[in-house]
């Protein structure tokens, strides 16, 4: 939502939102998930920790590969939530009605 309320028209709110996602996934390190840059440390994982995609995966990894249960990935999974709601409120405010 955040997206079509700075584009303007449908082509270009594709565009943009497919930019913000592949570059968000290759800075985060989903689409490398062999050596994902939010588990390591210095800079890049400072920087790229917060983004959702990360905090996605490791919610995922935690699940998959580590046998975590619900409480494990609780935290990660509210801080999607909270993401959500502010990118959300922030759309809203920016929408224009009428």
């Amino acid at each position: 939502m955040l997206v079509a309320t700075v584009s303007r028209s449908g082509g270009q709110a594709e565009a943009i939102g497919l930019l913000i996602v592949f570059a968000l996934g290759f800075l985060s390190g989903s689409m490398s998930p062999v050596d994902p840059r939010y588990r390591g440390e210095g800079l890049m994982a400072t920087i790229t920790g917060p983004f959702p995609q990360a905090q996605a995966q490791m919610a995922l990894q935690t699940l998959m590969l580590q046998n975590g249960d619900v409480a494990a990935v609780l935290p990660n999974v509210l801080y999607l939530l909270g993401l959500s709601l502010v990118f959300f409120l922030i759309a809203a405010w920016r929408f224009k009605f009428g």
